[in-house]
């Protein structure tokens, strides 16, 4: 009992820690100026949080960012799916 907690948590930052450092990989700020180093790092990054594939997930958050909220988002849902588990469906399948 006192042990799980503990794990929990450091699962926790080991997980948000993994996803901040994807994220500026596809925004170059982990490395600016190094292109291989941003990718090669995000990749391990993406892997390791998710399973995702930081090739195939990148051009569709830069489109999340460049129509957030609306239908030209990726990750927009309105319309198309009802609740969270679809919408979360679509969302691991997409990437």
């Amino acid at each position: 009992l006192v042990v799980a907690p503990l794990l929990v948590l450091a699962l926790t930052w080991l997980n948000v820690g993994l996803f901040i450092v994807a994220h500026d990989c596809m925004h170059g700020s982990l490395a600016p100026g190094r292109p291989r180093v941003n990718r090669a790092v995000g990749r391990v990054a993406l892997a390791l949080y998710a399973g995702f594939s930081l090739d195939r997930l990148a051009p569709q958050h830069f489109l999340h960012h460049r129509h957030p909220g609306s239908p030209g988002d990726p990750d927009y849902a309105e319309g198309t799916r009802t609740g969270f588990w679809p919408w979360f469906a679509a969302f691991v399948r997409r990437y």
